[in-house]
């Protein structure tokens, strides 16, 4: 860097770093330099005025080309001295004095930079360099300059910017412009390098060609990069259509790509045949006009050569291929490269042509350097669906050592699979396992392919996948799922890698009706399913709270994995996952009471779950869980699942009518009141709480409620049969003093009692009610008319179930005979109706 010296050689002739002059001349020389700086000063002041007065009167003033005061040129000098002389920190302490006095002076950073580069302290250089570029933005030097040193620095952003000043200074410059896009792509900004090269093309020239088409093929490469291929492929074509004779094979090659890519296979036999040149002239046999027919219409006519050397496993590829009618021939250029023989055999495979035996020879004929050409090849046969051409490409690749993968064995299994091989296929699917043990897809392949031969056995133990915490758990001795008493023991959480194993094997089992695996199974994943809550031990305190603070407990167990287990979860359907969830329980259920704990908690986990909560899915849902908690006596757990269900479906019989099972509590009355006083004419809310009234012996508001619910539904059987039990039981009390006129409650209950057999109708219910009105009230000559007709009427069927009351009223009717002394019919009533 010679120049910076240059440019700072400005040393006075007078001026001397003699230091060792003696004492007798230095105030003489100390008057003297103070009366040469207030000289130079009053001329820098001189000149501000002279500027200022040109300025006042309209001329434009010329600046001065160095900022550096007057007085400071003989210490520049001085440093300019000293760094000839080799003594370079006097030099640098020179410079920072002058810096210090003169910061927007440039002329001592050049002297810095002189003395940095002498001593290689690139760091050091590149702090100067920058602040240089900065006093002198028009020099589009520095920033380059600074620019390549920071390149050498490894900081590329530093280096961005710094070619950006650069390029903003020389707009047309092409060489600064092409850097500076090749530096936005090493750094990934790849939208900005596009902009750069997009305006690379604009100020290119027009010759010579080459740089474009490498500029295209670079936007070409970013572009697919960031999934663009649309665009990538329209820069290509363009640079191909306005410099055919510059575009280069590599571009020919990058496009043919992408035309396979956005699966474009005519455009890529016509890029292909067109830039070499492949059609030769039509055969002077034929009238016909080549010209004017489509590529593959003449490609049809002829396109096969014969070769006798074809590899093993490939012998039986070209057997039974007729010769093309006489026409156009696709002459293969014997300097075609590989790479572009492979993607027009592809493109010819996929437009329904017969790809040559000349452009394919150079690829068979060496499987190990051309592997990935041929197995490109036998990929394109697959999707046109000509297996029998695909099986032997792979089998030449299997054989070989570089190729021996397990990519390669899956095609051939898929291979053998589609041509209905199935031994063959679970022999290549079983290698592609034994190369790649944790590969999914072909481990649930080749189950099925088992289950479809026979082999249950096989297909389960090849998905006995255990994972790591199962196997830590193994080897602590870890217990089973249910332990003492009946108590539901939590496990630690199963990790899985791919959740479709498990239910690949849970759909086996179930299908083979295992019942006991499946259901270990179902317990699994379920435990994956409800991770957030098959662990806790507080799901009951859970199960009452507002969704704000159940979710916040419901996050405490939450891990860094939630995203990928999500993925996992999705794998399935929710009316999937409800169809396991299902099956699970009931099989359990059937298992015996050791496997109920498991259930409940099941249960409990997908109610604080929630995800069933979904319209179609929440009312059987909530019905199912609430019957898992009833048949565990889990009389909280069913309370709060069927209060939650109620209130969603409040004119909903079906959740009202499991209520009515839940034993009479405080609890239970409380809700009732409530939804009472926020609806009060709700008929069904009024019913139970009539019920509930009636069985605690409050007679008159059951009545009340009862006959409110009467005047809107007066042809309902079963509340004229309540209220008439209602009145049977006021006028059966002994409080003769509360309830006067006995009498006229015996004809109230006795009318809405014929209304109730009017509408109900003639039936062993009706008969049987009646029989035991009767009964109650002592008329027993009338409740043993009947209770004989009960005996002699025949059931109701429901659903296909027999509602039989014929045990019932011979149990009734024997007792009446008993109590009138006559235990012989008794006896006789019981041996023929009520005998097992």
């Amino acid at each position: 860097m010679e120049e910076f010296s240059s440019r700072g050689e400005k040393a006075d002739e007078n001026v001397s770093d003699d230091s060792d002059e003696g004492d007798e001349n230095g105030e003489d020389k100390g008057d003297m330099a103070i009366q040469v700086d207030q000289f130079f000063s009053e001329l820098d002041i001189d000149y501000s005025r002279q500027r200022k007065r040109l300025l006042t009167s309209g001329i434009k003033a010329p600046r001065r080309k160095s900022l550096l005061p007057t007085h400071l040129h003989s210490v520049m000098g001085n440093a300019n001295l000293r760094l000839a002389r080799g003594d370079s920190s006097g030099a640098v302490d020179l410079c920072k004095e002058v810096i210090r006095q003169a910061p927007h002076a440039s002329e001592p950073y050049y002297v810095l930079a002189t003395v940095y580069e002498d001593t290689e302290d690139k760091h050091k250089l590149l702090q100067i360099l920058l602040i240089l570029a900065h006093l002198k933005r028009s020099d589009s030097d520095l920033w380059l300059k600074a620019g390549d040193l920071a390149i050498q620095l490894q900081d590329l952003t530093l280096a961005v910017q710094c070619l950006s000043k650069a390029c903003r200074l020389e707009p047309k410059n092409v060489h600064l412009h092409w850097q500076q896009a090749n530096l936005y792509s090493e750094i990934k900004e790849s939208k900005k390098a596009l902009e750069t090269y997009e305006y690379v093309l604009t100020i290119l020239p027009n010759t010579p060609g080459r740089d474009y088409v490498e500029c295209s093929k670079q936007m070409a490469r970013l572009y697919h990069d960031s999934e663009q291929t649309d665009k990538a492929t329209e820069a290509l074509v363009r640079a191909y259509s306005l410099y055919p004779s510059d575009t280069d094979e590599e571009a020919i090659n990058i496009l043919c790509e992408l035309y396979i890519h956005t699966k474009k296979y005519q455009e890529g036999c016509q890029l292909i045949i067109g830039y070499y040149n492949m059609l030769s002239e039509p055969r002077p046999s034929i009238s016909t006009d080549f010209e004017s027919l489509p590529l593959t219409t003449a490609l049809r006519l002829s396109m096969a050569d014969e070769v006798d050397d074809i590899p093993r496993g490939a012998e039986s590829l070209h057997q039974g291929e007729e010769q093309g009618e006489d026409g156009m021939t696709l002459a293969v250029p014997e300097n075609l490269p590989v790479d572009l023989r492979g993607k027009l055999a592809v493109c010819l495979i996929h437009t329904d042509q017969k790809p040559p035996e000349s452009l394919l020879q150079p690829i068979y004929s060496k499987p190990d350097q051309c592997g990935d050409l041929m197995f490109e090849v036998a990929e394109a046969y697959m999707d046109a669906g000509d297996y029998g051409k695909a099986l032997p490409l792979l089998s030449s690749l299997v054989r070989t050592d570089r190729f021996n993968q397990a990519g390669v064995w899956l095609k051939h299994a898929e291979c053998h699979h589609m041509m209905q091989d199935m031994e063959a296929a679970a022999l290549s699917y079983h290698r592609v396992l034994s190369l790649a043990p944790r590969h999914t897809d072909t481990r649930l392949t080749l189950a099925t392919l088992y289950s479809q031969m026979g082999l249950t056995e096989d297909a389960l133990a090849l998905l006995e996948v255990p994972s790591d915490t199962q196997e830590e758990e193994e080897e602590r001795g870890g217990g089973g799922e249910a332990e003492g008493g009946g108590v539901f023991v939590p496990q630690s959480q199963p990790q899985f890698s791919d959740i479709r194993v498990l239910v690949h094997k849970y759909t086996l089992l179930v299908n083979e009706g295992r019942v006991e695996e499946y259901c270990a199974v179902g317990t699994q994943l379920l435990a994956f399913l409800f991770r957030d809550t098959y662990n806790r031990t507080d799901l009951r305190v859970i199960m009452h709270l507002g969704p704000r603070k159940r979710n916040a407990r419901l996050r405490e167990m939450r891990d860094e994995f939630s995203g990928a287990y999500q993925e996992q979860e999705n794998i399935l359907r929710m009316d999937e996952w409800w169809k396991i969830f299902v099956t699970t329980c009931q099989g359990l259920y059937s298992l015996g009471t050791q496997h109920h704990p498991t259930m409940l908690h099941l249960a409990l986990c997908a109610y604080c779950w929630r995800k069933f909560d979904t319209p179609e899915l929440y009312k059987v849902f909530y019905l199912f869980s609430a019957s898992v908690c009833f048949l565990m006596d889990e009389t909280t757990g069913c309370f709060w699942i069927l209060r939650r269900l109620c209130l969603r479906s409040l004119e909903d019989n079906a959740p009202w009518n499991f209520f009515n099972f839940l034993p009479l509590d405080n609890r239970t009355q409380k809700f009732i009141l409530r939804l009472l006083f926020k609806h009060p004419n709700n008929s069904i809310l009024m019913r139970i709480h009539g019920n509930y009234s009636y069985v605690s012996g409050n007679y008159k508001l059951a009545l009340s409620l009862y006959e409110r619910v009467y005047r809107t539904e007066p042809d309902d059987y079963l509340l004229c049969l309540c209220i008439a039990a209602v009145y049977l039981s006021l006028a059966s009390q002994r409080r003769h003093s509360v309830i006067k006129n006995t009498n006229a409650l015996v004809v109230q209950a006795m009318t809405f009692l014929h209304k109730y057999y009017t509408v109900r109708g003639h039936c062993q219910e009706t008969l049987y009610n009646v029989g035991r009105a009767f009964h109650q009230l002592g008329q027993v000559h009338l409740a043993c008319h009947y209770y004989k007709q009960v005996l002699v009427c025949e059931p109701q069927y429901r659903n296909g179930e027999a509602y039989n009351l014929k045990c019932e009223a011979a149990f009734n009717l024997s007792l009446i005979y008993q109590n009138s002394g006559n235990k012989a019919l008794a006896y006789q009533v019981l041996r023929q109706f009520c005998t097992i």
